[in-house]
């Protein structure tokens, strides 16, 4: 219980700081629409880079050439990048998984070219999360009471033309919203939601025995379920509300208190308009990861979330993070892959790096916090 409440502490502490709030989104692959100011590099002038395990990142990267090569013929129309990606997907399906991590090393080199990100501002920012581990049931009983919802079939994300005719129905401030007859409306707030708006329709998806922990899950985005009389299930983001995340100040610091007062805690809770939609998630193993943006099952300490306007999905991205609060600036120095996104994660040098699932990855996830420096790895242009 003590690591449970220290994993509870450090975290939300680095959310009250930074606004965070990441969760796996829709799968979608949008082309960034944002240019980097860049400066080629030399793979000898990375520091860390010859100690780095460069097969657990080619390892990763093979997850990502999986979902790049399903969708082919998209890459092949798409930029030079992504024609790049696409065709060092095709020489790693050729080399194959059975191999050493100098080959893994040599792969990277040879086929990717190194470029510092020039940031005109400060230098960006790591932080860190994971998937946490509850208990909970499919039905719902004394101790199991706090619903986990499915997404209502007609809450739909206001892109392209969604976006347009929403505006002219006068939705506003909201990234989603509900399509009936009379055109788009707004979604109600977590507020309206808690107080039994989706009562009676059949869209719980699992109970909770904690609205604490359930608040916590909705900040991460996915969760592995232990359910009551055995078994386990995978539940990852559906969906949203469409409202933004807002903090519920430094009261969240405090687990304990929270629990100890449920109805001040409520209030705290509502101050959070934004409100997320869950699904069962299949056909991962135990031992994968989440599913990120990317549509593929994240790894533990080499998947990162990015802001896709500046960066595409599946580039390996040298990361190094330096901790500011240690005295003689510690850094860490990572090979990177780029599956990911989150709603907070803003800038050419902003990641989130997925640390895993259960309370060990909890306590990694909330004591990162470090600023960072990107190398992005481009595909050579032959």
């Amino acid at each position: 219980m003590l690591r449970q409440r220290n994993v509870f502490k450090y975290s939300v502490m680095i959310l009250f700081m930074t606004g965070l709030f990441l969760m796996t989104a829709s799968h979608s692959e949008g082309r960034p629409k944002k240019s980097l100011n860049l400066r080629p590099v030399l793979f000898s002038s990375l520091q860390g880079w010859q100690k780095d395990n460069h097969l657990a990142a080619y390892k990763t990267w093979q997850i990502s050439c999986d979902k790049i090569l399903s969708r082919a013929k998209y890459y092949r129309s798409s930029s030079r990048v992504r024609r790049g990606l696409l065709s060092n997907c095709y020489k790693t399906k050729k080399l194959g998984s059975n191999i050493k991590a100098a080959q893994a090393k040599q792969f990277f080199e040879e086929n990717f070219q190194p470029f510092e990100v020039r940031s005109p501002q400060k230098r960006g920012l790591l932080t860190g999360y994971f998937e946490p581990e509850l208990n909970g049931s499919l039905k719902k009983t004394a101790r199991f009471y706090v619903p986990v919802y499915r997404k209502p079939a007609n809450l739909l994300p206001l892109i392209g033309r969604r976006a347009s005719q929403a505006r002219r129905n006068g939705v506003r401030g909201v990234t989603w919203a509900l399509k009936t007859k009379k055109g788009f409306v707004k979604f109600p707030t977590r507020k309206t939601v808690e107080q039994g708006y989706l009562k009676g329709k059949n869209l719980e998806l699992v109970y909770l025995e904690d609205p604490v922990d359930c608040f916590y899950m909705h900040v991460q985005g996915s969760a592995r379920i232990r359910l009551q009389g055995g078994g386990s299930m995978r539940i990852g983001f559906a969906g949203k509300n469409g409202y933004k995340f807002r903090s519920i100040g430094k009261r969240y610091l405090d687990k304990d208190w929270l629990r100890k007062n449920p109805l001040e805690a409520q209030q705290l809770f509502w101050r959070n308009p934004s409100f997320i939609f869950f699904r069962k998630v299949n056909n991962i193993t135990k031992g994968d990861g989440p599913i990120g943006a990317q549509g593929v099952p994240l790894t533990g300490a080499r998947s990162i979330a990015v802001d896709k306007s500046f960066h595409n999905l599946g580039t390996p991205i040298w990361v190094v993070g330096t901790n500011n609060a240690s005295k003689n600036g510690r850094k860490m120095r990572r090979l990177m892959i780029a599956q990911d996104v989150g709603s907070a994660i803003k800038g050419r040098e902003r990641a989130d790096i997925f640390w895993g699932s259960g309370d060990r990855a909890g306590t990694i996830a909330a004591r990162t916090y470090l600023r960072s420096q990107f190398v992005v790895l481009l595909p050579k242009v032959s």
